[in-house]
């Protein structure tokens, strides 16, 4: 067929005999019409023979290549991929922003689904298999989840466990239990939705290795019962030998419950973040107790390791009585949010801050501490001054009126070493639906703008960010910005986050300063 093809002359059309007729509008008579038709007949047979020797050669180009693909596939590159180069490859399949879960179509189990070489590679890989959501309901439900749940924890001997546990409604005891033999392996736990009585099954956990664990609590802690005072004093919240600073996370309702009213010393905590979940569960707020200043004050006076402190409160109930002042030598990081505004709750959070001393204090945290830079703010600026003078990361609210006088304050007062500051302002006529920005004038930001290189008023400062309801003129934002891009400052981030439009001006070219404007939706008035 071959040697037919190669002889075969591949007819051209200028020999053909009807070449003066090829692309016109010739019309044939009956006897040329005959002749076209012999003069073509050899050559649709020759077509037809071709047309048949192809049909041929991709049968035959079929069968071969049916016969070299699976012998590729024995060479192809990732069947030569070493086990650990292949290991990283599945590790880097993990979800990063959550634990892994008992999901076929997710990494790992999916991972096993491919071939059994993989399915090998990665039940032979144990940091895989090191970190698990456990929904309780979920895996209580037939002994085969219960089976799978332990042969995944298995799987990742002796590496350190990150594990999440969901009890919603459930019984923990069987999920507890299992994992009370794994709990030297342990280095992250958080668990939601589980009572205080079923606290009971792991308060007494053994786990040297634990860096974080957190705990959010179903129901309101009861102060007449009597494990709920000593719960932050539970085996499972003590610092190990080693020294490994544990990094503890409570939640729940009635806060104040946790605090023994008599003295007591809790040396072990060093990292504590408590938070008020009243709002969350759907309850009335003010209808419950929320954490009051008597015990924040018990717990820092109690606390000599503290290093880092944060609270997450509705709001503060005031102390109920005048409070010496408190040294806390070690305290680096202190956040309070307080998610219902009441002038009380800042006046009280103002009065206590007051009464500590804090002279390793770094960051400090106080987005829902709205006061003016007179009287009570003015006194609590001048504290945090004189007792903390190493503040480096300062976050504070005031009103709009205010915020002019309360920055000229904190400049004069806690400028040499701020290198971060946010101001969250607020307007005292706002509702939810409609904003009476606070104008502002155009020098709104003259007192902080540098003007020559030896004038500086916040020499370190290297982020500012102003949130809520202040309408700043362009030219006041971006005359602050160019003028620290001038004069070579160290202001690296500037943030503005307004109800009102903002403009960019395009003739500002902001190279060594990352701005970030937002305009929150909503309707105002001018």
């Amino acid at each position: 067929m071959t040697s037919d093809a190669v002889e075969y002359t591949q007819p051209k059309l200028a020999n053909s005999p009807f070449q003066h007729a090829l692309g016109t509008n010739f019309i044939p008579s009956e006897p040329e019409v005959d002749q076209i038709r012999a003069h073509l007949s050899p050559h649709e047979a020759e077509l037809t023979r071709i047309g048949s020797l192809i049909a041929s050669l991709e049968i035959q180009r079929s069968r071969m290549a049916s016969y070299i693909l699976p012998h590729r596939a024995l060479i192809s590159s990732p069947r030569r991929i070493p086990p650990e180069i292949l290991e990283q490859i599945f590790t880097a399949c993990l979800p990063t922003e959550r634990n892994a879960v008992m999901n076929a179509a997710e990494a790992p189990l999916l991972l096993g689904r491919i071939c059994s070489s993989w399915r090998a590679t990665a039940f032979e890989a144990p940091r895989l298999w090191t970190s698990l959501h456990i929904p309780v309901e979920f895996v209580t439900t037939s002994r085969a989840k219960m089976t799978a749940m332990s042969e995944w924890l298995n799987r990742s001997d002796p590496y350190p466990l990150y594990l999440s546990i969901e009890t919603t409604k459930a019984n923990p005891r069987k999920v507890l239990d299992s994992l009370s033999r794994l709990s030297p392996r342990l280095s992250l736990l958080h668990v939601s939705g589980i009572s205080a009585t079923n606290f009971s099954l792991l308060a007494d956990m053994q786990a040297p290795h634990l860096a974080e664990v957190s705990i959010h609590f179903a129901g309101a802690f009861n102060p007449y019962v009597r494990s709920t005072p000593t719960l932050l004093c539970s085996p499972v919240f003590q610092s190990t030998p080693s020294g490994l600073q544990r990094i503890i996370t409570i939640a729940g309702r009635d806060l104040d419950a946790l605090f023994p009213r008599n003295r007591f010393t809790w040396a072990h905590l060093t990292h504590l973040r408590l938070i008020d979940n009243t709002q969350s569960q759907g309850e009335e707020t003010y209808g419950s107790r929320s954490l009051s200043c008597n015990s924040l004050h018990r717990l820092l006076s109690n606390c000599p390791h503290l290093i880092s402190l944060d609270v997450n409160a509705t709001h503060l109930e005031p102390l109920s009585s005048r409070r010496d002042r408190i040294v806390v030598p070690t305290l680096q990081s202190l956040t309070i949010r307080l998610t219902h505004y009441a002038r009380s709750s800042s006046e009280t959070l103002a009065y206590l801050l007051c009464r500590l001393e804090l002279p390793q204090l770094i960051t400090l945290h106080l987005p829902s501490l709205h006061l003016e830079a007179e009287g009570l703010g003015f006194e609590f600026l001048m504290h945090i001054s004189e007792f903390s003078p190493q503040l480096q990361d300062f976050e504070l609210g005031t009103p709009a009126a205010s915020f002019k006088s309360t920055l000229e304050e904190i400049q004069r007062l806690l400028h040499p070493n701020l290198r971060r500051l946010s101001l969250a302002v607020f307007s005292e006529h706002s509702n939810a639906n409609e904003f009476d920005l606070f104008s502002t004038p155009n020098n709104i930001l003259e007192d902080i703008t540098p003007h020559t290189e030896d004038h500086d008023p916040f020499p370190g400062l290297e982020t500012l960010e102003i949130h809520g309801g202040l309408k700043i003129a362009d030219s006041a934002w971006q005359g602050y910005v160019e003028a620290n891009l001038q004069y070579g400052t160290s202001l690296r981030r500037f943030s503005l986050s307004s109800f009102a439009p903002l403009q960019i001006n395009p003739h500002c070219y902001l190279t060594k300063v990352e701005v970030n404007l937002c305009c929150l939706l909503a309707n105002y008035k001018d």
